[in-house]
Parts: C-alpha cells; sequence; structure tokens
C-alpha cells in the first residue's frame, strides 16, 4: 500500500505521464498529413531503404500511443490503487 506521500507523487507523475503521451499523440497526428504530403520529408525515400514509410511509423507510433493512453496507463492506475 502507498503511504499518503507516495500516492500524491504517483498522482502527478501518472498525470504528466498522461499529459506527454497526449501531447506526443496531437503532435503525430499534426505531422501525417504534412509527410504524407511531401514525400522528401519521407525517410524510407532517404539514402537508406531500411526505413519503412514515414506516414507509415506514425501511424504504429499512433497505435502505440493509443494503447498506452487508453489501456496501460488505466491497468497502470487500478493496480496501483
Amino acid at each position: 500500500a502507498l503511504t499518503p506521500d507516495e500516492k500524491v507523487e504517483f498522482e502527478e507523475k501518472l498525470l504528466r505521464w498522461r499529459q506527454v503521451l497526449l501531447d506526443e499523440k496531437e503532435n503525430c497526428e499534426a505531422a501525417l498529413p504534412v509527410i504524407e504530403a511531401d514525400p522528401r520529408l519521407d525517410p524510407y525515400y532517404g539514402s537508406d531503404h531500411s526505413f519503412s514509410h514515414g506516414a507509415d511509423m506514425i501511424r504504429k507510433k499512433l497505435a502505440l500511443l493509443e494503447n498506452e493512453i487508453g489501456r496501460y496507463l488505466p491497468s497502470l492506475e487500478a493496480a496501483i490503487r
């Protein structure tokens, strides 16, 4: 069980974590149409073709962020409380 001080610290860190993830999600959503519109930004077309298309990587990152925000953080919060 957490002490009262630990609970406060946990809540603060959880809130900050959620804010960072939501901010990153917003950044990815804003970047997606930009990279889709300009192939010069796509790392796939650079000299190293080992990368996936930039838009595909952003979509994968969005899926990871959705999982973190919608599943992982709530499960962590439930486990700690």
